[in-house]
């Protein structure tokens, strides 16, 4: 192998590890993704320290051009990665359809539960006619203007009003 390809071989897997590092400090990568890549920091490490291994292991499998085994093992890693990517891809949508139907499922009980309180708040209103709070722990029916300051039940106060 050439001085020249051992060197960019050599910068190639520097640069690999490098940034599969920075990328694990900064937890832009997990620890299981980070592996594969790796795997191909090291292949080609290896293929630049000992370029006689890439030769004995290009023979062996009969391909003419070794540093073409490198590019082969690289793609076949890039191609696992893709597809455990695609595996998470799949499993996320999967979830995010769920939780779109939750979340669909919510909103309506949140709605109904707003109608009926509505609706609560109108018969309350409708009965008694309008309490305000004094801010004091006082109560005034604006009905009538009588008071609650007696500390007594608003309720008996209300309810004395309809004979």
């Amino acid at each position: 192998m050439e001085l020249a390809l051992r060197i960019f071989t050599l910068s190639v897997s520097v640069f690999v590890f490098a940034m599969v590092f920075y990328k694990l400090v900064k937890h832009q990568l997990n620890e299981s993704n980070s592996i594969l890549w790796l795997l191909i920091g090291v292949m080609t490490l290896v293929a630049g320290i000992f370029p006689q291994i890439t030769d004995w292991l290009a023979g062996l499998v009969g391909i003419d051009y070794p540093p073409s085994l490198l590019f082969l093992g690289s793609i076949i890693i890039i191609m696992l990665i893709s597809f455990k990517n695609s595996m998470y891809i799949s499993r996320n949508q999967e979830k995010i359809s769920e939780l779109a139907t939750i979340m669909s499922i919510l909103k309506e009980e949140n709605k109904r539960l707003h109608s009926e309180l509505a609706k609560m708040e109108k018969n309350r209103v409708r009965s008694y006619g309008p309490v305000q709070n004094l801010g004091n722990g006082d109560y005034v029916n604006s009905r009538n203007g009588s008071d609650n300051g007696d500390g007594g039940d608003i309720n008996d106060k209300i309810e004395g009003e309809g004979d």
